[in-house]
Parts: structure tokens; sequence; C-alpha cells
């Protein structure tokens, strides 16, 4: 699964295919293509056994823990692994329309941001699936692009090796 290159203090990120993502001063939009239906790219981010292949830190699959529930007021909660550090974000969801769209709360734990909406959308197209997440940080915090671009080309590439 190649979604990182050197060393963990030496890593440098890439998109395996031609990438969108757009940053303004509040909003993050980030947009992929991943070889699978949208119920099982929406399955893929929102069951724990899933989602530990391909989320992480430096490495896709690092993630010690993960909890979520696709179900509106439930807690979700993420780790990833640096090395020796452990990261955490959690936040709740807010709202679910299976299977194309998703939307929670973000927060990184131990950080003063305020929590931030995010909203993932898998569609169905021309036999693939295009996942988009937007994160709202117009309150403040911390979107992460570089992060998000990681974690969705984790998600490619973890379509990829499963032959999909």
């Amino acid at each position: 699964m190649p979604c990182y290159i050197g060393a963990p203090e030496q890593t440098r990120f890439f998109h395996p295919e031609p990438a969108m993502s757009e940053i303004t001063t509040s909003i993050l939009s980030v947009e992929r293509t991943v070889a699978a239906t949208a119920a099982q790219a929406f399955a893929a981010w929102t069951t724990p056994s899933l989602v530990k292949h391909w989320w992480g830190g430096w490495k896709p699959g690092t993630a010690p823990e993960m909890q979520i529930e696709a179900k509106v007021g439930a807690a979700w909660r993420f780790a990833m692994s640096f090395g020796e550090a452990v990261q955490w974000v959690s936040g709740e969801v807010t709202a679910v329309e299976v299977p194309g769209r998703l939307e929670y709360t973000f927060v990184w734990e131990g950080a003063d941001d305020p929590a931030s909406p995010v909203i993932v959308t898998f569609e169905d197209k021309d036999g693939a699936c295009e996942v988009k997440l937007v994160h709202d940080i117009s309150a403040g915090g911390n979107a992460c692009e570089e992060g998000w671009g990681w974690s969705l080309d984790c998600l490619v590439a973890f379509f990829g090796d499963q032959g999909s």
C-alpha cells in the first residue's frame, strides 16, 4: 500500500492520480476516486475492522485503536500512530445517509481548537466512487490539507490492493 515514501521523519506525501483539493481561508475540500462502490467506500470509512487497514499516521494501517458507528449522536474516535507518539482525533456523528453521506464534528484531542464540521460524500460514478471531503474550519482549528489528502490517498490504495 504505497502511501508514503521514506522514513517517517522524511515522509513525502503523494497523490497516485490527479488529485483535486482546494483550500480557502476556512474551507478545505479534497476529492479522490476509489475503485469501489459508494456502499463499499462508506463501509470502509465507518467500519472499524476496515478503517484499520487504511487509516494511520506515517503509515496506513497503524491506527492502534478506533471507534465509529454510522449513527447520529454516536461518538467517534481514531488514533494515529507517529512512531512512539499517538495522536487522537474525535467527534460526534451529526448526519448519516447510507451510503452517500456522513457528517461529523472533528477535534484534535488535547488542542484548544473548537470542534469543526466535516462532510464526506460517496457517489457512484462511471464504475467507481467519488469521495469528497469538506472540512469547515471557519470557527478556528486546523483542517490539515496534507493529512486529509494523505488519508484519502490511503483509501484509494486500500481499494486498489483489494482488486476492486
